[in-house]
C-alpha cells in the first residue's frame, strides 16, 4: 500500500486495511476485526447494530463483546454461504417497523 499512496505506517488487521469504522467507539467491531477470518472486515461480524441501535450491549464496555461478535460472525457466514445480501439484511435492522 505504501507505494500506492506514499503512506509509512497503514493500520491493518490480518493484511487487511481497516475501514472507516472506529473500533474505539463500538468495542465489538474491534473484537471482529481482530478475530474474523477475513481480517478487517466490518460486514463478517456488524456489532454496531446491536451496540449502538438496540443497546443490548454497551458499546464502549468489553463485556459481552466476544459473544457478540462470535454469534455475529457465525450469523454472516450463514448469509454468505445461502448467497443472501448482507447489506439488505443490515438495512432491515436499522429501520423501524412501521
Amino acid at each position: 500500500m505504501d507505494d500506492n499512496v506514499g503512506a509509512e505506517r497503514v493500520a491493518v488487521a490480518k493484511d487487511q486495511a481497516l475501514p472507516g469504522d472506529d473500533p474505539c467507539a463500538v468495542q465489538g467491531t474491534g473484537v471482529t476485526y481482530a478475530t474474523s477470518v477475513q481480517g478487517a472486515d466490518h460486514t463478517a461480524g456488524y456489532t454496531i447494530a446491536a451496540n449502538i441501535l438496540t443497546g443490548a450491549v454497551n458499546p464502549l464496555k468489553s463485556e459481552g463483546q466476544s459473544y457478540l461478535s462470535h454469534n455475529l460472525q457465525i450469523f454472516s457466514a450463514a448469509l454468505n454461504a445461502s448467497g443472501m445480501c448482507l447489506v439488505r439484511v443490515k438495512s432491515k435492522w436499522n429501520c423501524p417497523v412501521s
